[in-house]
Formats: C-alpha cells, sequence, structure tokens
C-alpha cells in the first residue's frame, strides 16, 4: 500500500494528515468548553470507599493523591490518555513501517480514520483509549514471557478501570501478544501455561466487577459521597448517571435493548458507509495475511479477527452507545491490525 509516484497524489495525502489533525484538534477544543462532563467526571469522583466497585480504579487513585477535583480534571486526562495514544501509534507504526513517503498512503488510512484518533477526540474522558494504549504497549513490548506477564497484569487494570474492557480491547491485546510470541518462537508450553493462568485471571477479575462490582450501598448513600469529592460540581442528571454507570445490572441494560435498537437502526447506513470507505484498508490487510509465511500463522491471525469481531454482538446488547462501540471495533479490527501482522514478521 504505497503512495502514487504522481506528486500531486503525495501532496493531497499530506493535505489530509494537516485536515485530520484540524479536526482532532477542533474537536478537543469543542470538547473544553462542556462545562460539566458528567459521566466522565464521576468516574474520577468514584472510589473504593464502600470496597471494590466497578469504575473506581482512576477515581481511588485521585484519592490517594489527595487532589483536589474539578471537572477540568476529566478533560486534561482525556487529553492527556489521547496524546499517549498518538504518541505510542507514531512509534509502533514508524517500528513496523517506516515513517516515509511510501508508507504515507498506510498512515493515512490507519491515523486518519474517522473511528481512531478523531472518535477518541470526540469522546474525550471516556475510558476506550486504555485499552487502545495497552494495545499499542503490546505492539512495542518483545514477544517474550516477561511482556506476556507485563501486558496480563496491565489488562487486569483496565478491567478494574473499566470492566468491559473484557469485550473491548482485551481479546485484541491477547491475540497480539500471541501471534507476535508464535511467530517468533513457535508452540511454546510455556507461554501456554502463562496464558492460560492471565486468561483464568482476566475472567475472575471480570465476574467479580461485573456481577459483584455494584456499590453495597444505597444509590443515595453512594451518590452523597460522590457529592462530597466536589461540593460545587453540580447536575440536573446527577443521580441518574450515579445509578447508569454503577447500579443498572447487565440484565437490565438487555432489557432496555429492544427499546434502543429502533432509533440506532436509523443511523446504520452512516456505519456501513463509514467501514465501506476503509475498503483499500481491509484489502490490504486480507493481502497481509495471505502473504504470511506459514498456513498455521495465516489460519491463527483468520481465527484472531474472527474472534475480535465475535466480542461485539455480546456488547452491543448491553452497552447501548453504538457509535463508540463501532469505533472501538474498528480499532480492535481494522486500524491496528495492519500493524499487528507486521510486527508479526518486523518486530518479533
Amino acid at each position: 500500500m504505497t503512495v502514487p509516484e504522481s506528486r500531486s497524489a503525495g501532496l493531497q495525502l499530506y493535505v489530509m494528515v494537516a485536515i485530520s489533525a484540524t479536526i482532532c484538534i477542533g474537536l478537543l477544543v469543542y470538547k473544553s468548553r462542556d462545562p460539566n462532563p458528567i459521566y466522565q467526571y464521576l468516574r474520577l469522583l468514584a472510589s473504593y470507599e464502600f470496597g471494590l466497585i466497578k469504575r473506581a480504579l482512576i477515581g481511588e487513585l485521585f484519592t490517594l493523591s489527595g487532589a483536589t477535583l474539578a471537572p477540568f480534571h476529566a478533560f486534561w486526562l482525556g487529553v492527556a490518555s489521547w496524546v499517549t495514544a498518538l504518541t505510542l501509534f507514531l512509534v509502533a507504526f514508524r517500528r513496523i513501517f517506516g515513517l516515509s513517503h511510501e508508507t504515507l498512503l498506510l498512515f493515512v488510512f490507519m491515523a486518519c480514520s474517522p473511528f481512531f484518533f478523531k472518535n477518541f477526540a470526540f469522546a474525550n474522558g471516556y475510558l476506550d483509549i486504555y485499552g487502545c494504549i495497552v494495545a499499542l504497549i503490546a505492539l512495542l513490548l518483545a514477544p517474550n514471557l516477561v511482556s506476556l506477564l507485563v501486558v496480563g497484569l496491565l489488562a487486569i487494570v483496565l478491567l478494574f478501570i473499566h470492566h468491559l474492557h473484557l469485550l473491548l480491547y482485551i481479546p485484541t491485546i491477547l491475540i497480539i501478544v500471541g501471534l507476535r510470541y508464535y511467530a517468533r518462537w513457535g508452540p511454546d508450553p510455556r507461554f501456554v501455561v502463562c496464558g492460560a493462568i492471565i486468561c483464568l485471571a482476566l475472567l475472575a477479575v471480570s465476574i467479580r466487577l461485573i456481577f459483584f462490582g455494584t456499590p453495597p450501598v444505597t444509590l443515595e448513600v453512594f451518590t452523597e459521597a460522590l457529592r462530597r469529592r466536589d461540593p460545587n460540581f453540580s447536575d440536573p442528571q446527577f443521580m441518574v448517571a450515579v445509578e447508569q454507570l454503577w447500579y443498572l445490572t447487565l440484565s437490565e441494560r438487555i432489557h432496555n435493548t429492544p427499546n434502543v435498537l429502533p432509533r440506532q437502526a436509523k443511523r446504520l447506513p452512516v456505519y456501513v458507509a463509514l467501514v465501506l470507505i476503509h475498503y483499500p484498508l481491509i484489502a490490504c490487510y486480507i493481502q497481509t495475511i495471505r502473504n504470511l509465511a506459514t498456513r498455521e500463522l495465516r489460519v491463527l491471525t483468520t481465527l484472531a479477527a474472527i474472534a475480535i469481531s465475535a466480542a461485539y454482538p455480546l456488547i452491543f446488547i448491553s452497552m447501548h452507545d453504538y457509535s463508540r462501540v463501532l469505533s472501538d471495533w474498528a480499532v480492535c479490527r481494522i486500524v491496528p491490525v495492519p500493524v499487528e501482522i507486521g510486527a508479526a514478521g518486523a518486530i518479533g
């Protein structure tokens, strides 16, 4: 996937990068003007005051630091995570493909995708981006047992940040590590044993948080505890947001899905169009799989792609922010996967 020899074609790609960067900056400026980022900020106010609960690790870290919280912290934490993800992506792309005129076309389709950094800029302050950061770290670490343990630990941390990372990004993270290790060392019993232990730990933590991660106090008591963290913060949707984040059960979310689908169905043509504009990237990915050195690696890579996508129908029936979920799927399935395959042969 290289840039055409035409000078004008290359110039157009550089213009696309500049436009994409401008849009990202504009989105971040727009989000900075939100005076009450209620859902993003509540995750900073939550802590482990009432025990181990879901979506509270970042808030607990702020509590331990003794920092005085304000709504702008949610925005600047989001900006810091966005910059971190962008930096890691640039480092990974340069190491795997190289930053040159020849790889510019691939860079444009990946970095300038509306699903990638534009989406993370628009969803500033949400927790999805931490999964992307860990996935990019997995690409940069050497494929060995130490890296497997480090990435496994980071994946567990992701669950404490947001339990739905079990389906959002952790499958992609584990597949990146597994494919790169297999491409370098082949079948290794030590890797299988360590991987199995990590998967069991991830499953145990997920069950604990998903089914037993609701605060063990009433909604009113928990809401009052969050208000004490920042008495100056007020929002008419405060208690409603707290209920949705911490007290709505999985069965209740699934029960609400039929009520949400008709409204989301109207956006389906837009979602399909956004996926189709990535056809050159998809074609490049398919051709990359065909060019892999061994049949085993081709089969494993294909199964990995299927496994990543298979997790998302489960997310769609329990998490109703479909534009964000679709973007997360694209980040896992379309955007970094060529990097993953390139890493199997280039970094090893």
